[in-house]
């Protein structure tokens, strides 16, 4: 029997991360959930676009490295380039409030991609 496995992915090059969602049996509710989450995700987040940055910058005024303070201006001046904030926070908002779709969400700059691979569903250990 083959099952569709709903996969996330954010990052690029050695930051890339992709992680399992959820799995159906129907090949066409996996294709759905995949493109609805990535709906959802971009819905979400230009909604909320201001409210990260926001708390990201925050994030920085209270870290109390100085090295990073240091260069805390220049850094956000680049992270505000981004298409989306890399932030804990940012990261916690979406576990917080996107768990119908991918609770183990992951956010980078890069923003968020589903996609659905097959697999074939075992019911036992091959050879036992």
């Amino acid at each position: 029997m083959k099952i569709y496995i709903v996969m996330g992915s954010t990052g690029r090059y050695s930051s890339y991360v992709n992680w399992t969602v959820c799995a159906y049996q129907s090949e066409e509710q996996a294709l759905l959930h995949a493109g609805e989450a990535k709906s959802e995700f971009k819905r979400v987040y230009d909604k909320n676009k201001e409210e990260f940055k926001r708390q990201y910058a925050a994030t920085w005024e209270n870290d109390e490295d100085a090295q990073w303070q240091e260069n805390r201006d220049e850094f956000i001046k680049w992270q505000e380039s981004l298409t989306l904030p890399y932030s804990g926070e940012a990261e916690k908002f979406f576990r917080d409030t996107f768990w119908p779709w991918d609770k183990n969400i992951r956010v980078d700059d890069t923003g968020v991609d589903y996609y659905v691979i097959e697999s074939e569903l075992n019911y036992e250990l091959p050879g036992v």
